[in-house]
């Protein structure tokens, strides 16, 4: 097998489809890791499926702003080459190696979630992928990365409120639906360590609304 990688191809491309192939990836560190961590002896390919992910994770807050940036003057800089080889050779490594612990867990499950909304459907499904980490992290009680998180998605305008998405924490109507959809019994968020339930999930919203209000109160 042989992957071949010309990133001149996309050059001239839309910056948003490049953003949102980062968010995509970014995300394979998020939902492999909590399904990883905790493993007390992983197989190798698995730990380096696990390393792969947080290789993605170093190379985006290092490289992606200024990759987008680059992309934007049809510049093919070291940052931009860093940036596409992530997504295609070592995004793909997580999952190659990883397999279920590498795939999908929390933040594709409030994707789906999102998608039974119609308000939703003008974002890319890195763009909804991106917001399903925050809520992730909010069920981990994780809010510190959260923190982290937020210059990064400010920067490549990603969705981090309910607003970016259409949404709106009046409607409880709508949150309600993503909410169920997001607990189905097929749905990947089952792989996480935890009990979900719609509440749960519409409580989630609420926590990070809040949250970003008071991030952004203290800046």
């Amino acid at each position: 097998m042989c992957v071949l990688v010309e990133p001149r191809v996309l050059l001239g491309s839309p910056a948003r489809y490049l953003v949102a192939g980062i968010a995509d990836t970014l995300a394979k560190w998020y939902e492999a890791d909590v399904l990883i961590r905790d493993l007390i002896d992983p197989p190798i390919v698995v730990t380096i499926a696990h390393q792969a992910a947080k290789l993605c994770k170093d190379t985006f807050f290092e490289h992606s702003v200024q990759a987008v940036q680059d992309l934007k003057t049809n510049t093919l800089s070291p940052s931009l080459i860093k940036v596409i080889e992530t997504n295609i050779v070592a995004g793909g490594m997580v999952g190659g190696y990883g397999d279920e612990f590498g795939r999908i867990s929390g933040a594709h499950a409030v994707h789906n979630g999102l998608t039974t909304r119609e308000e939703t459907h003008h974002l890319l499904h890195g763009e909804k992928v991106a917001y399903g980490v925050l809520i992730q992290l909010v069920l981990e009680e994780n809010l510190g990365e959260i923190q982290k998180l937020l210059p990064l998605y400010e920067k490549l305008e990603l969705p981090y409120r309910l607003e970016h998405m259409g949404l709106h924490l009046d409607d409880q109507e709508a949150l309600h639906t993503i909410a169920e959809a997001i607990v189905k019994p097929s749905e990947s968020i089952h792989l996480m360590k935890g009990t979900f339930t719609p509440q749960k999930m519409y409580q989630a919203f609420l926590t990070l609304e809040a949250y970003i209000n008071k991030q952004t109160l203290t800046v």
